[in-house]
């Protein structure tokens, strides 16, 4: 029995069909597959795409790593308390939303729009070497 299949711009899988189960159910996309390509879909989960109506093996890019994340509790842990001054003069220099912003977070994240203009501060008011420890992610 063939089955059919549906695949992405990539050629990988969306999905596969039979007739036998699904009936006029089966997308009007779906592609007529052999069962030994179907069989090598499914023994090689993820390894594999549909390329000029042939089956390829596929690697699939590594995931990405989160975010790193800088929770404000020990960032503050590491400053000292003239460290910890000079962070509210610093906190205070920026605009009031961003304030709010900045105390409603758990957490600090390269990744924010603002980041940029806290590492610049910090480099400031720390020097660049003491504010990338004080900026560290957390293990």
């Amino acid at each position: 029995m063939s089955k059919k299949a549906v695949f992405d711009e990539n050629g990988l899988p969306l999905g596969f069909y039979d007739q036998s189960i699904h009936g006029d159910a089966i997308p009007a996309d779906a592609i007529e597959i052999t069962n030994e390509q179907w069989r090598e879909f499914i023994d090689h989960q993820g390894q594999r795409r549909f390329v000029d109506g042939e089956v390829v093996s596929y690697e699939p890019p590594p995931p990405q790593a989160p975010p790193s994340r800088i929770y404000k509790a020990p960032m503050f842990r590491k400053m000292t308390d003239a460290e910890y001054e000079a962070y509210l003069q610093i906190r205070g220099g920026f605009p009031p939303r961003l304030q709010a912003i900045f105390d409603a977070a758990e957490y600090l994240s390269p990744d924010d729009e603002f980041w940029p203009d806290l590492v610049a501060a910090a480099e400031q008011a720390y020097g660049v070497e003491r504010a990338a420890e004080i900026l560290a992610p957390n293990a």
